[in-house]
């Protein structure tokens, strides 16, 4: 069994706050499909993919949305790429090196994404795709972010206003008159083998009109995406800690399989979905204790135990010590 198709939470988020504008039941409507309730909390945190296409695809029929695709595609910018992809965009030499990169890190933005280059004529066809969601309904809601989020890339180099000759979907979709006359400058094409972006040749020698400053930010957490179940769960699950957690159920309609083939998995992974739920509770335990300043009590709730008493315990049986003695050995030999 292959892992669970991951995207990032920031990708859901603008869907959330078109839908919060228009008053829609957002928290209710993000629990119904099996996803955190709490996006704003989960912008660098993997949700399933799965899930996520779902819930637009429902909402925007259930709350009568049209181009629900186009309308959240104009809410997205280059800075909602993972900071790993932004740094290493802006520290490419050229536009081309910089394309080439991001088809290598194209899976930390979606862990299913395949992002890759095709010659055509004049141009470079910058193709992109999600593997193992073949026949969802309306696509192109993620498809729209999959292009415009590329063409930001382009502006990185060109400059704000560049806009592609051609803009294609894998999805059989047209566009509003509303789509069409904001990217006028564009033709649209539909029931294609993937999504894609033509860039004329004559741009790819472009440097990066920005740098990285590597003191704007500190430097991004290290994320391993690979290809195994355990670990797709590894990464997913903190976005849901502190909520309502995914049953053995939930996890086996993400991935596709049933109960008992997931749980077999699983085990010949070594594994039990609750062993990884406390291993991934315990994970973040940690990082939470080296900050001083957080109750121990905050931790607790953060990670969905009903009280500090609970969370100790659990604690314990992982690290040998409770979690006031880790904090202090943790100070101690920072000092």
């Amino acid at each position: 069994m292959s892992k669970i198709p991951l995207t990032r939470g920031q990708f859901l988020l603008p869907f959330v706050q078109i839908l919060d504008t228009l008053g829609a039941p957002v928290e209710s409507l993000l629990e119904k499909y099996k996803l955190p309730p709490s996006i704003e909390k989960c912008t660098t945190d993997y949700l399933p993919i799965r899930n996520c296409l779902q819930f637009a695809e429902k909402t925007s029929y259930s709350q009568g949305i049209s181009d629900f695709g186009y309308l959240v595609s104009r809410e997205a910018n280059f800075n909602y790429l993972s900071e790993r992809n932004r740094k290493m965009v802006r520290n490419s030499s050229s536009l081309f090196s910089a394309l080439k990169n991001l088809c290598a890190n194209a899976h930390l933005e979606d862990t299913n994404l395949r992002v890759f280059l095709v010659p055509y004529g004049n141009s470079l066809r910058l193709c992109s795709q999600l593997n193992g969601i073949k026949g969802f309904p309306h696509l192109e809601h993620s498809q729209w972010l999959q292009n415009v989020l590329l063409i930001h890339v382009v502006r990185e180099f060109f400059g704000p206003d560049w806009i592609p000759e051609n803009i294609a979907f894998e999805s059989q979709y047209h566009p509003t008159f509303e789509a069409q006359e904001h990217w006028n400058r564009s033709r649209f094409h539909s029931g294609q083998s993937y999504s894609w972006i033509d860039i004329p040749e004559k741009y790819l020698h472009l440097p990066p009109i920005n740098r990285w400053n590597d003191t704007d930010q500190k430097a991004s957490e290290e994320i391993s995406i690979s290809s195994d179940l355990v670990s797709s769960l590894k990464i997913m699950l903190p976005s849901y800690l502190g909520g309502k957690v995914p049953t053995v159920a939930d996890i086996a309609e993400m991935a596709n399989t049933s109960i008992r083939s997931l749980q077999r998995t699983l085990s010949e992974s070594g594994w039990s979905y609750r062993q990884i739920l406390n291993t991934v509770k315990f994970e973040q335990a940690t990082k939470l204790l080296v900050i001083p300043e957080t109750k121990i009590s905050d931790i607790a709730l953060s990670l969905g135990y009903t009280d500090a008493a609970h969370f100790t315990r659990a604690f314990r049986e992982m690290a040998g010590v409770s979690p006031s003695q880790f904090r202090k050995f943790h100070l101690e030999s920072d000092r």
